[in-house]
């Protein structure tokens, strides 16, 4: 990572910040505030040209994969390398301080159905806003309003999903389904959650 650092009564700045993780890369700015007797922020604008999934899904929970690494063991229900794993949440951290993020990635590499990644998010007293969370998706797009309320014992999930002119074909292509397919999808959801982690999360999600 290369930045430019600057302190100035208890606010750190790291502008312009430049960075790569394997095929991954970032940039744009960061603002850490340190005040006395008050609580921690960060704000970042970061933007990234492409990011290469396998260098960050241990990120969420998921084992980092490596190129050229033996074939991975079977997926299990919440293990590390199923879709939703059941790593529990740091409550801790996400009550530790607030943020404002303002993320872009404009190409998504790996086994994905993802194009692109838009999210602006918002964490303040332990209570997460994502306004929006876009994602593109096989040609189409996923966006999501969601909010993570993380100020108990059990987190809670309230969100809308909008999943507006996915290409089938594409999607089942992506997916490695080899069933044929045509024609888009379409769909308006609204559901809540609770659990401690992506995998509890899911299972418990209706609306």
């Amino acid at each position: 990572i290369e930045a430019g650092f600057a302190f100035r009564e208890g606010e750190v700045r790291l502008r312009p910040m430049r960075g790569e993780l394997g095929k991954s890369d970032v940039a744009g700015a960061l603002v850490v505030r340190l005040p006395r007797g008050g609580r921690k922020g960060i704000e970042a604008d970061l933007r990234s040209r492409s990011v290469d999934l396998d260098d960050v899904e241990g990120f969420w929970g998921r084992r980092p994969k490596h190129e050229e690494s033996a074939p991975a063991p079977a997926k299990t229900a919440g293990g590390a390398d199923s879709v939703f794993p059941d790593l529990p949440f740091s409550f801790p951290k996400l009550r530790a301080g607030d943020a404002r993020l303002n993320y872009r990635a404009g190409r998504i590499q790996g086994k994905s159905i993802l194009d692109h990644v838009h999210v602006d998010a918002t964490l303040q007293n332990g209570v997460l806003e994502l306004a929006p969370l876009s994602l593109g998706m096989s040609a189409g797009e996923l966006a999501t309003r969601a909010r993570l309320d993380a100020r108990g014992k059990t987190t809670g999930l309230a969100a809308e999903v909008v999943l507006q002119g996915i290409e089938l074909a594409e999607l089942l292509r992506r997916m490695g389904i080899e069933e044929r397919g045509a024609g888009d999808l379409g769909r308006r959801a609204h559901f809540t959650a609770r659990g401690n982690s992506l995998h509890q999360l899911a299972r418990s999600a209706h609306g």
